[in-house]
């Protein structure tokens, strides 16, 4: 089939990735979907890796003022503009690199409007004047949310290397793409992945095995999960205590978990960058 143009088509599903390949010999369709899948698998991996990278910053500086007293300053509390970049694409090495991929041709930076979800059931309550005043002598008085002394922010930082070294790492992504049967060629016909005249002979669907990292129980419930899974669970576990029982004894990572269950944030933020990048990785 030299000569033939290709025809490609992507299908990106909760199940993971889908090629459709058609008008290509069943070995060089395997060639383009292992190549496609270590290029979606880095795709990934800098996508999440930007996306904490981006927590840090949150954290670092929430921004979200607010009043004390019943109500006041909600609105202006419901919204955080956060920069985001946005990875570059690697290029495919075996097979020509498909048209609208040129749009990831450079690494790019975005706005994303953080949403605090003050409008939905699990709505923010105001700061309180005690807990502004509270620790003022020492330098805590503090007229945000999401910030108080500092150590959550110190603690993500702490534990951001460890974590990096395992996200940025695009082998914790992917495994080896799989060609399906006559089964799978006969569904792609259906579903319009491949033309009505695609048959065994001339057609190859291939699965890409992507998976996600495996990190930190307390960073993956509150960031892998909304972002991979599009799973936003926001109830709090029964093992979560009350802020009147925590006593800033925390000293882990465990500490994150105690304003986002109380003020649910981190997880729509995740949430909103997961869609970005399935939405992205159709384009790729």
């Amino acid at each position: 089939m030299a000569g033939v143009r290709p025809r490609i088509k992507t299908r990106v599903g909760s199940s993971g990735i889908t090629l459709a390949v058609q008008a290509l010999t069943q070995k060089k369709a395997q060639e383009l979907a292992l190549a496609k899948e270590i290029q979606v698998a880095k795709f990934m991996a800098d996508y999440f890796s930007n996306t904490l990278l981006a927590v840090r910053d949150i954290l670092d500086n929430p921004g979200i003022p607010v009043t004390s007293g019943r109500g006041q300053g909600l609105r202006f509390a419901a919204r955080r503009p956060t920069t985001v970049k946005i990875p570059k694409a690697v290029k495919l090495l075996s097979v020509r690199q498909v048209k609208s991929a040129e749009a990831f041709a450079s690494e790019k930076t975005e706005t994303v409007t953080v949403a605090s979800g003050l409008a939905e059931r699990f709505r923010w309550k105001p700061l309180t004047r005690r807990w502004i005043n509270t620790g003022a002598r020492q330098g805590f008085k503090s007229r945000q949310y999401w910030k108080k002394t500092g150590k959550l922010a110190s603690i993500y930082r702490g534990a951001l290397p460890r974590t990096l070294s395992i996200t940025r790492n695009s082998s914790n992504y992917h495994g080896r793409a799989e060609k399906l049967g006559r089964a799978s060629i006969e569904l792609a016909v259906r579903s319009g992945l491949l033309s009505p005249g695609a048959s065994v002979r001339n057609a190859t669907v291939v699965r890409l095995n992507l998976k996600r990292p495996v990190i930190n129980p307390v960073l993956n419930d509150i960031l892998a999960n909304p972002f991979f899974a599009q799973d936003l669970n926001l109830d709090r576990p029964k093992d979560v205590p009350s802020f009147a029982n925590l006593k800033g004894g925390v000293t882990n990572i465990d500490r994150l978990r105690y304003p986002e269950y109380y003020r649910p944030w981190l997880r729509r933020f995740a949430l909103m960058m997961g869609r970005k990048m399935r939405a992205d990785l159709k384009r790729l």
